[in-house]
């Protein structure tokens, strides 16, 4: 899968879980009361697996070990929420958005940044893999056959 579709496909996909999110928004802020702070770390620890999931098995189709890759993930998914997190407080505490578009907002900007990180530093291809696969696709040599 080119780039473009592999982006593509993650939109869809962060789609989907920010409409997960906004859900889990919701219900932990206006429902049980929760501060909004603490609903986007409620938010975080429910939707982030679901997003690995999907991300791996069709965004980027990785089939390698998934421990390291999960644990990638998880890196790099904490150091995005701390952008989260300083976002929804300038937004809402700053800017005076309601919480749930300051949300939205924060998604949109960081989708580009999230996908750049997630293709060169968590869904990756062993060095290995890649030459084994570039072997098996190379044309035989005449001496070869």
């Amino acid at each position: 899968m080119g780039t473009a579709r592999k982006f593509l496909t993650f939109v869809a996909i962060g789609s989907l879980c920010l409409g997960c999110n906004l859900v889990v928004l919701y219900v932990a802020t206006d429902l049980v009361g929760l501060h909004y702070v603490a609903s986007t770390v409620a938010s975080i620890a429910l939707v982030a697996p679901l997003s690995w999931w999907l991300n791996r098995s069709f965004t980027f189709g990785t089939t390698g070990p998934q421990a390291p890759e999960f644990l990638r993930f998880g890196l790099a998914t904490l150091l995005n929420y701390a952008l989260v997190l300083a976002s929804m407080l300038i937004l809402v505490e700053l800017a005076g958005l309601p919480y749930l578009v300051a949300n939205v907002v924060t998604a949109v900007f960081l989708t580009l940044l999230n996908f750049f990180v997630m293709l060169a530093r968590v869904y990756v291809v062993p060095a290995t893999d890649v030459r084994a696969s570039l072997a098996a696709t190379a044309p035989m040599r005449q001496d070869e056959r």
